[in-house]
C-alpha cells in the first residue's frame, strides 16, 4: 500500500527530483517491507511456541522461519507487481482484502479435505474469513 500511496501523491516523483536513483528506492523499499515481515514472523514464531501449537513445537524453527521467509519475499514481489496496477490507495486496500478472503476460501476448500481424516474433529471457523485479523492467521484453525 505505500507503494500505491507514494505513487497516488507524487512523492516517488518528487524523490527522484531531489536525486534518489530508483534501484535504490526499490532498493530500500524491498528490504524494509521484509524487515518488517521478518519481525512479524519471529513473533508469530515464538508465540506458536509460547502457546504450544504442536506446529510449531515438533517442526524445526529454522524450517519454519525459512518457510515463512520464502513465502515473505514471494509475497512481496506480488505486492510490488500488484501496485502497477492501481492508482488510489483505497482501491487497492479494497482489492488487496478481496484477495486475502477468497485465498483463505479458495485454500480451505482444497486443502482441508486432505488435512481433515474422519477421526479427528475440525471445528467451523467460518467467520474468520470475514475478520481482517483473523483472516491472516485463518491456517491457526487447524491446531489444537
Amino acid at each position: 500500500m505505500s507503494l500505491v500511496y507514494e505513487k497516488e501523491n507524487g512523492l516517488r516523483e518528487i524523490m527522484k527530483m531531489m536525486g534518489l536513483k530508483m534501484w535504490v528506492y526499490w532498493l530500500v523499499t524491498y528490504f524494509f517491507d521484509l524487515l518488517l515481515y521478518v519481525i512479524t514472523t519471529f513473533l508469530i514464531i515464538l508465540l506458536g511456541v509460547a502457546l504450544g501449537f504442536r506446529y510449531f513445537i515438533l517442526n524445526s524453527p529454522v524450517l519454519i522461519f525459512l518457510f515463512f521467509f520464502i513465502w515473505g519475499n514471494t509475497m512481496i514481489a506480488l505486492a510490488f507487481l500488484l501496485s502497477v496496477f492501481f492508482v488510489k490507495t483505497r482501491s487497492a486496500i479494497i482489492i488487496g482484502y478481496i484477495i486475502l478472503i477468497l485465498s483463505g476460501i479458495i485454500s480451505d476448500s482444497i486443502i482441508n479435505p486432505i488435512i481433515t481424516e474422519s477421526s479427528t474433529t475440525r471445528f467451523n471457523h467460518s467467520w474468520d474469513y470475514y475478520y481482517p485479523p483473523i483472516c491472516s492467521l485463518s491456517w491457526f484453525k487447524n491446531f489444537p
